[in-house]
């Protein structure tokens, strides 16, 4: 029997799956992540525009990313800083988005205040940093429950602290999620890392921050070689764990060779427009129509329009031709004549 606090989420599902059916073959969630840092960014004028730009491309599903901070990989606890967004920001947001007829969903991010990667995250105490974690998610699980958010992600990257010998602290962690929020969950496991995750069973969906490196030429000939090469491992989490893969994250700086190392965005790099272009485009090609994705969620949309634009050497699409790729996958995948 469905609980009567799901049954609203899963009639939207079934409403979503029927719109997918009679709109063009494709995944049922093509969007765009939408991180900010600062207390009012998602309230400022340009952030605003630049969600009506977001939903004039055609997707369908957009991240906010509220981000809170350790000062280093050996701390216990995160807080909110200056560059977190505020709650009355977040729900602005949130509100706005489903105004332009988005779904929505909220993913929390923890970073380092001393610029290492979360993925090295290593507490000495490590119940202290999941009980201070615990507080952080069903902060935004309110939120996310309180404004009906679409999808709700229980954590991003934590690639020491996601195996099988932290389950039963993730077990805790979703127990007390889904105390408050009825919709969807998933993770977001980094790419190198997604099937040693101990807890898959437990959530809606196999997320995966899907950085995967391409090496060689930046054909798409080669590019799509090497996204094919990825299908088989993929197919086989979703099949093992019952769960449909969406990627949580996806996407590529404009820089040469970027390929072979999507997780990295040198700040002093030229720009490559094209490698950026055709990594999206071999993405679109092999997993478009693959009825075990459900889709994803691209690295990332600008709420700064000063940093977007064909000069820009980063991950935003914005003003360069890869947005003319994804323009053409949604209208295909929104049932519009191109």
């Amino acid at each position: 029997m469905i609980k009567p606090s799901r049954l609203g989420w899963v009639l939207s599902a079934l409403l979503l799956l029927g719109a997918r059916a009679a709109a063009g073959a494709g995944p049922k969630i093509y969007g765009f992540n939408y991180p900010c840092w600062g207390q009012d960014c998602y309230r400022t004028p340009s952030a605003e525009k630049n969600l009506d730009a977001l939903a004039q491309t055609g997707a369908r599903w957009v991240a906010v990313v509220p981000t809170w901070y350790m000062t280093s990989a050996s701390e216990s606890v995160m807080k909110p800083t200056n560059s977190s967004p505020s709650d009355d920001a977040l729900r602005a947001a949130i509100r706005r988005a489903k105004g332009l007829g988005l779904s929505v969903e909220l993913k929390p991010h923890v970073d380092r205040l001393d610029g290492g990667s979360r993925t090295e995250l290593l507490p000495p105490d490590p119940a202290a940093w999941f009980s201070a974690y615990k507080d952080m998610v069903t902060h935004y699980a309110e939120i996310a429950a309180r404004e009906r958010v679409d999808l709700f992600v229980i954590g991003t990257e934590f690639s020491r602290l996601d195996g099988p010998g932290h389950r039963a602290d993730w077990l805790d962690v979703i127990a007390a999620v889904r105390k408050i929020y009825a919709g969807p969950l998933t993770y977001a496991a980094n790419w190198d890392s997604f099937s040693k995750v101990g807890f898959w069973d437990q959530l809606d969906y196999v997320g995966i921050d899907a950085y995967f490196p391409i090496p060689g030429p930046e054909s798409e000939d080669n590019l799509r070689r090497g996204w094919r090469a990825r299908k088989s491992a993929l197919a086989a989490a979703a099949a093992g764990y019952g769960k449909p893969v969406i990627f949580t994250e996806v996407g590529i700086a404009s820089q040469p060779g970027a390929n072979a190392h999507p997780w990295e965005d040198d700040q002093d790099a030229a720009v490559d427009l094209t490698v950026q272009k055709n990594y999206l485009q071999a993405f679109l090609d092999t997993f478009g129509d693959v009825p075990w994705f459900d889709g994803f969620m691209l690295w990332s949309w600008e709420v700064d329009p000063h940093l977007s634009g064909p000069e820009n050497a980063h991950y935003t699409v914005q003003g360069k031709p890869s947005l003319d790729v994804l323009e053409t996958s949604f209208a295909l995948w929104n049932g519009q004549a191109q």
